[in-house]
């Protein structure tokens, strides 16, 4: 399972998104895409380690406001217990009405993996929970 918070900040102009996998699951994933072993955790492969996750998300969680692709940079990772907390963010972000989220995160691994997307929005939360194969949702406010 992995769990997706998005949240719009207004003041600052962008969504800053957090995304919580399991660190197994996910060094597995990369594993399998990229035919090498993966060591997510160490620290003196951080920055390969870095770019490695952000071209995954780049593939398999993508963000469309208002029907427009958003691109999304990530700005670190770090471990917090048996699982892998990734950071990104979205520049100049004006506000929107719609907000599409693609996640499709390990299901190349496991058919069993099911996507949990929370979307803070000045109007309210939204929740959603993608169980494969299902990889899209969108939210309205």
């Amino acid at each position: 399972m992995s769990v997706t918070e998005f949240e719009y900040k207004p003041a600052e102009k962008e969504v800053q998104v957090a995304c919580k996998i399991f660190t197994d699951d996910l060094e597995g994933a990369l594993k399998l895409s990229l035919q090498k072993k993966v060591d997510i955790l160490n620290a003196s492969a951080k920055k390969e380690n870095e770019q490695m996750l952000h071209t995954y998300l780049q593939d398999h969680l993508k963000l469309q406001l208002n029907g427009k692709a958003v691109p999304m940079q990530m700005i670190g990772f770090e471990q917090e217990g048996e699982a892998v907390w990734i950071y990104l963010v979205t520049k100049n972000t004006a506000a929107f009405k719609t907000a599409t989220v693609f996640n499709d995160i390990l299901y190349s691994y496991k058919e069993e993996q099911i996507n949990i997307v929370h979307f803070k929005h000045a109007n309210g939360r939204k929740s959603y929970r993608l169980n494969y194969p299902e990889k899209q949702v969108t939210f309205s406010w």
